[in-house]
């Protein structure tokens, strides 16, 4: 709901074309390729705009609990632009 609020607040113009990011921080790599977990509450969302694809601009970014190793956050972004 609140994920929904915020992307409608979002500046759209017609035509605008918005990926949306899934950001997992608790999860990285060192120098070796080692695998290593962080504690979990810093994850996020991002909204960025690719309408310049040359020049792509985040939007907005909120917290959000998710994971690249699953169960996946899924979104759906509606033409109308609501989640």
């Amino acid at each position: 709901m609140l994920v929904g609020a915020v992307f409608l607040a979002l500046p759209m113009t017609g035509g605008a074309q918005i990926l949306v990011s899934g950001n997992d921080e608790k999860v990285l790599w060192d120098d070796a390729g080692k695998t290593v977990y962080l504690p979990p509450g810093k994850d996020t969302i991002s909204f960025i705009d690719i309408g310049d694809r040359e020049n792509p601009k985040i939007l907005t970014s909120i917290a959000l609990e998710n994971s690249i190793f699953g169960p996946p956050t899924n979104l759906a972004v509606h033409p109308s632009g609501e989640i």
